[in-house]
């Protein structure tokens, strides 16, 4: 039976000088932040009830309230509005207003100015993380369980079109027994209430939070304050040892970034699903700019769940550079409703599971046969794909091509092995993607970012010119096949096109063992 009530959500609209000198719309002018109020101890048939409050009127005659049917890191259309029902609007004395239901994601709201509040339910996305449909991506979906909440923010709170870039206050009440994980700035806590700020809605949905019993450990990695918190069905604490295995990892990937993150804190969340068929197990995480949200269904197995977050782990902490450090005007100015897409999948995803597989073996942790043994994999996983397509117009389709979408990890990551190589080559050993990677950072930022399509002329004029600038138009804009067999013999490596395995030779040229120390450091 679950816990009988509501859930409150307050919507206040508050007017202030320095928001006048912000923005410059009626609609700005007239409003300066969304304020929620949600109590968690409150749920019905794991439905939220939310209630919106307006203390300002909107200057426009009508309004459209959204939810995303897009967010970062999920490239497919999730359609969030699907689990809202029952939408109301209402003046100051509860008469109701005309509204009309445009899609699944908007509702306009005639009569405007008069809104006093907006009341609707929401339902979760998955009741136990049991993984059945393989186009269902659990991750960028919420639960609700007296026990846990797992909270996507895109599910729970809409925005009105237009107004994205406004503040957001959440005041979040919830049972004192639980702790709140996430990497949303804090600006006050009190027991069973928390307060929490996000400049806009941008940054609010890329801070997801869990609510359950604490299961947290903290680590310090270089100048990041790391959070590890645990959500098991088990009972069974795992937060600590967790934490310490991922330790070591996570200080040698600061290394590798060159000793700084560009982000001040950072949050695993782990829900573990224990109740899953013994040789049977599943994982999804979704990646965001200072957190990363895991949803395992496996048996309480500490050394299978350690090994299946170490690997997500891997990947999502590298993301701190691309796509949070470096990303072009598409990922900075997200278009919730109707996203484009950026070129430079094969940049964001490709480059960041190539550092994935790069650092272990630079860093000694593994050996370069092994390294070997692993690219051999992505070499043979990639036949499974179309490899004639352009990876740029693969990553600019990459809703409609999801069949397609995992080669960023094979192709995409193989494609940057190469170019790491060239670049070690035209630089004598001393230049290579990390040092490519660094440069771009003395131009662009996490609050500067590039233009698509100036990426490859800018990584070009920063490197080896021309050069390099062929290289993407053959491997990337083009779509011809990577150049595997050619750039790994300069390094001393024999690619074998029909087993598609990489083979250290063993009585490489003098230059062919310098370029292969230059490039894995060994």
């Amino acid at each position: 039976m679950k816990i009988s009530g509501r859930l409150i959500l307050y919507f206040l609209f508050l007017c202030t000088a320095e928001v006048f000198a912000a923005v410059s719309t009626p609609a700005f002018r007239a409003v300066q932040s969304y304020q929620y109020t949600v109590d968690l101890n409150e749920l019905y048939n794991d439905r939220l009830t939310v209630n919106l409050r307006f203390r300002y009127p909107l200057e426009q005659k009508k309004v459209v309230f959204c939810f995303p049917k897009m967010v970062p890191g999920i490239y497919a259309e999730m359609n969030f509005g699907k689990h809202i029902d029952s939408l109301q609007a209402f003046d100051k004395n509860g008469a109701p207003l005309r509204i009309k239901r445009l899609n699944v994601n908007e509702w306009e709201i005639s009569e405007a100015a008069r809104i006093a509040g907006i009341s609707y339910q929401v339902d979760d996305g998955w009741e136990a993380f049991i993984p059945r449909n393989s186009g269902m991506y659990y991750s960028a979906e919420s639960s609700f369980d007296p026990d846990f909440f797992v909270i996507n923010q895109h599910n729970l709170f809409g925005f009105i079109k237009g107004l994205e870039r406004l503040p957001f206050h959440l005041e979040i009440r919830y049972p004192e027994y639980f702790y709140g994980a996430t990497s949303l700035r804090k600006l006050t806590e009190s027991p069973g209430t928390d307060h929490f700020y996000a400049p806009d809605y941008r940054t609010l949905v890329d801070q997801p939070l869990m609510y359950c019993r604490p299961d947290t450990t903290f680590l310090d990695i270089g100048n990041t304050r790391v959070c590890v918190a645990v959500y098991s069905t088990s009972g069974q604490p795992m937060s600590g040892l967790i934490a310490g295995h991922l330790e070591p990892l996570l200080q040698k990937q600061v290394i590798f970034l060159g000793g700084r993150l560009p982000v001040d804190n950072y949050t695993f969340l782990l829900h573990h699903n224990a109740q899953a068929a013994p040789d049977s197990y599943s994982a999804d995480g979704l990646e965001h700019n200072s957190s990363t949200l895991i949803l395992l269904n496996m048996r309480p197995d500490l050394h299978l769940i350690r090994a299946n977050v170490y690997g997500i782990a891997s990947h999502e902490f590298l993301h701190t550079l691309i796509p949070l450090a470096l990303h072009s005007e598409q990922i900075h100015n997200f278009n919730f409703m109707e996203p484009e897409m950026s070129r430079h999948l094969w940049f964001y995803e490709g480059l960041t599971e190539y550092f994935t597989q790069l650092l272990p073996v630079r860093s000694g942790t593994i050996s370069s046969y092994e390294f070997m043994e692993n690219m051999t994999r992505k070499a043979r996983d990639m036949q499974q794909y179309d490899n004639t397509l352009s990876l740029t117009y693969l990553s600019r389709m990459a809703v409609q091509r999801q069949d397609q979408y995992y080669n960023f990890y094979l192709r995409g990551a193989l494609v940057n092995m190469c170019l790491d190589i060239q670049l070690r080559e035209l630089s004598g050993g001393s230049y290579g993607v990390q040092n490519m990677v660094a440069d771009l950072l003395k131009i662009y930022n996490k609050d500067t970012p590039f233009r698509d399509k100036d990426l490859f002329d800018d990584i070009a004029r920063i490197s080896y010119g021309k050069p390099i600038r062929q290289f993407f138009k053959k491997y990337v804009e083009r779509g011809d096949p990577p150049p595997l067999e050619e750039y790994l013999l300069k390094a001393g490596v024999r690619y074998q096109p029909l087993t598609q395995a990489l083979q250290e030779i063993s009585e490489p040229s003098e230059a062919q063992v310098k370029l292969r120390k230059s490039w894995l450091n060994q």
